[in-house]
């Protein structure tokens, strides 16, 4: 009887052992499953992740790039308001020419120098006697 009990034993054991065995290779099996996907999922966000990348990298190129326009555009518009501004103040000064004005009145109300005043009215007499 005790042998047979020591069979037993032996069988539960073996049993025991392969079952475990079993459960830990199952386990093992949903553990590369699950490293796979995990894996599967970090290419697909370092996919994502460079493709972002690359766009930021190209919005940033295009930003600098309307930022130098705008720059430039905003320093063309400064000169062109500053050519109106000396345009408006000859213009003026020409006008106050035509009514009769003097060299030293332009000076004063057009702000311009005195070798310019001379020359609008130098300009603009000659255009009244032509």
């Amino acid at each position: 009887m005790i042998e047979i009990n020591a069979q037993i034993v032996s069988i539960i054991a073996v049993s025991v052992t392969v079952t475990t065995m079993l459960l830990f290779w199952a386990a093992m099996q949903r553990s590369k499953k699950t490293q796979q996907q995990l894996h599967t999922q970090i290419d697909s966000l370092r996919t994502d992740i460079n493709a972002l990348y690359s766009g930021a990298v190209g919005i940033g190129k295009r930003l600098n790039n309307i930022e130098r326009k705008l720059r430039l555009n905003s320093e063309r518009q400064d000169k062109l308001e500053l050519r109106d501004v000396d345009q408006a103040s000859y213009d003026h000064a020409a006008r106050l020419v035509k009514k009769g004005a003097e060299v030293n009145e332009l000076v004063d109300s057009c702000g311009i120098s005195k070798g310019e005043a001379e020359l609008i009215k130098l300009l603009n007499s000659g255009q009244m006697q032509h």
